[in-house]
């Protein structure tokens, strides 16, 4: 299957110099380009350390051993945050709350005595319906 071409790519023939169509000719580069040689080097050489830099943070980024570091760091950020908030709902200026910290404790002990109650009646129906 052949795929019909847009556009034909010719090269310049043996006798044919630069030429005005030439967007990379001499003529045209150095009239359109008012910058000097070392300008020109300046800055492909500031090109060339910006493209590093971010070829370096992408390897960075994607490099299994730094994304495993990164998503505990941000494991361990959340989990101390979320510490810090739990405690300063039982610790205000230094002192406990006594009030949560009751309330907490009740809710606990409430818990269990009702799974030792549930316990008890699962165990008394079995030997019920054992015997």
């Amino acid at each position: 299957m052949s795929v019909p071409l847009e556009y034909e790519v010719t090269a310049p023939g043996p006798g044919a110099g630069p030429t005005e169509e030439d967007p990379l000719s001499e003529q045209n580069t150095k009239a359109s380009d008012p910058r000097s040689a070392e300008e020109i080097e300046s800055d492909i050489a500031a090109s060339r350390a910006r493209l590093s830099a971010d070829v370096e943070e992408f390897v960075d980024r994607v490099q299994p051993n730094r994304v495993k570091e990164r998503v505990i760091g941000e494991a361990k950020e959340f989990a101390s945050t979320e510490f810090d908030n739990a405690k300063a709902q039982f610790v205000e200026d230094h002192k406990p709350r006594w009030d949560r910290i009751a309330l907490v404790g009740g809710a606990v002990v409430g818990s269990a005595v009702f799974v030792l109650v549930l316990r008890a009646i699962v165990a008394a129906a079995r030997n019920k319906s054992g015997n």
